[in-house]
């Protein structure tokens, strides 16, 4: 397994699915896609739900560089 692998088990433990995350460039490039196709205001959760191989945590990160940059407003 490499760090860009996430493995799903099931609850017996076995594997449901195997997935990999998106490299950090590939992964801000999609949120910055996903967020211009929004047209009202959204919560981290939808995004979240809408690319659940980027974390929780890269997601806030792009969201305040896009803040600082003064490219969205929270």
């Amino acid at each position: 397994m490499t760090e860009n692998e996430i493995i799903e088990k099931s609850p017996d433990g076995t594997v449901k699915r195997v997935r990999f995350k998106p490299a950090g460039a590939v992964a801000t490039q999609q949120i910055i896609e996903l967020i211009n196709r929004k047209i009202t205001p959204f919560a981290i959760s939808e995004l979240e739900r809408e690319l659940p191989s980027v974390s929780r945590d890269m997601i806030r990160k792009v969201l305040r560089q896009l803040r600082n940059q003064n490219k969205i407003v929270t």
